[in-house]
């Protein structure tokens, strides 16, 4: 799957049903952080982090929506 991840959008990760936000990662402005794991802008787990889950969908905004309304967020 190919993914461009981009500041404030949302996504699903291996392991989780819960929608995740994306955040620049001040730090390092080439990267992305998905809760607690840093992400390049394709989407893959930075090379020195282990055990960091694959994203698996980069969701609409009615997705996230619909998520809000069955408060899932």
């Amino acid at each position: 799957m190919s993914v461009r991840l981009y500041d404030s959008a949302w996504v699903m990760v291996e392991g989780s049903d819960v929608p995740m936000a994306v955040r620049k990662d001040l730090r390092n402005l080439a990267n992305f952080r998905v809760g607690e794991f840093t992400y390049d802008i394709d989407g893959r787990a930075v090379a020195d982090q282990i055990g960091t889950p694959a994203i698996t969908a980069i969701l609409s905004l009615q997705a996230v929506q619909e998520a809000k309304q069955r408060g899932a967020l």
